[in-house]
């Protein structure tokens, strides 16, 4: 079955998608499925969805096996800011945006209060968000593998999902090359750039990540082509540590949580708090 470019549907997530019924997901995502002894997708958002999310799920597919994969919480915090932060949406220095998280997630309207992108200590409270789940499904249809741990050795990870899913473990697959996102320069600049392209903001940053040498086609006016210029300059592969205070922060944010997280992995946490 051929993989899909745009790898996370979240609909079990979204309403607005949900509401178009279980035929329309399964049409839309795996109409080439055949004979495959397992077919999935992944979206990162179904576990920060917790029990609506578990309960869509187990309602479509009640004997369906989920893996989530969980990687250092305060990493995952600051790894979530930086993708916010490059696509425009967030303009606040991380100290901030954590300082006023709660705030801007109770004022969030529409789609953004379903989505909540600004909730970065949220979508990395592992132990609620497992507990939720468990309410709804078996442990043994819960795979909860560790990140770091799969990428150091990919081959026993791979061998764990296949046992996990009975399927045939006797082949190895590529080995995922480690991508790194660039950094920002300014935020506020970043949003800046977004409010002049709008709804094509997304198309024109993954232009510039390309390090496309013709811009002609992108910008449709002098505005944008200004607009595209300080995008570029806006973008840096220069890396960033999340600011210290800000973890030590972060670590008496998840101590509670990673506790609760320890009953229900076969892993060591203690690294990440």
């Amino acid at each position: 079955m051929p993989v899909r470019t745009t790898p996370e549907p979240h609909f079990f997530l979204k309403a607005w998608e949900y509401e178009k019924g279980i035929l329309n997901y399964l049409q839309t995502w795996f109409s080439e499925a055949r004979e495959e002894r397992a077919v999935g997708e992944k979206s990162s958002s179904y576990l920060y969805g917790g029990l609506v999310v578990a309960r869509r799920i187990v309602e479509a597919m009640p004997s369906v096996r989920l893996i989530v994969m969980l990687r250092n919480p305060i990493e995952r915090a600051w790894a979530n800011y930086r993708f916010t932060v490059l696509n425009g949406l967030e303009s606040h220095s991380f100290e901030d945006a954590i300082k006023f998280e709660a705030e801007r997630n109770a004022n969030a309207q529409g789609q953004w209060k379903t989505i909540k992108p600004f909730d970065y200590t949220g979508r990395s409270m592992y132990g609620k968000q497992l507990e939720e789940f468990l309410t709804v499904f078996s442990r043994d249809q819960i795979l909860v593998l560790k990140s770091e741990d799969f990428k150091e050795n990919q081959a026993q990870g791979f061998k764990s999902v296949f046992n996990f899913l009975d399927v045939d473990c006797s082949f190895t697959p590529k080995q995922f090359p480690r991508f790194n996102s660039p950094n920002v320069v300014s935020p506020e600049i970043q949003s800046q750039c977004r409010s002049v392209f709008g709804e094509r903001f997304g198309e024109v940053l993954r232009h510039v990540r390309a390090r496309s040498a013709d811009s002609s086609h992108i910008a449709r006016n002098s505005q944008e082509e200004r607009a595209l210029e300080l995008l570029k300059g806006n973008l840096t592969d220069e890396h960033r540590e999340i600011p210290e205070g800000v973890r030590e922060q972060l670590r008496h944010v998840f101590c509670s949580d990673m506790v609760k997280l320890g009953k229900f992995v076969d892993f060591s946490i203690d690294d990440w708090v």
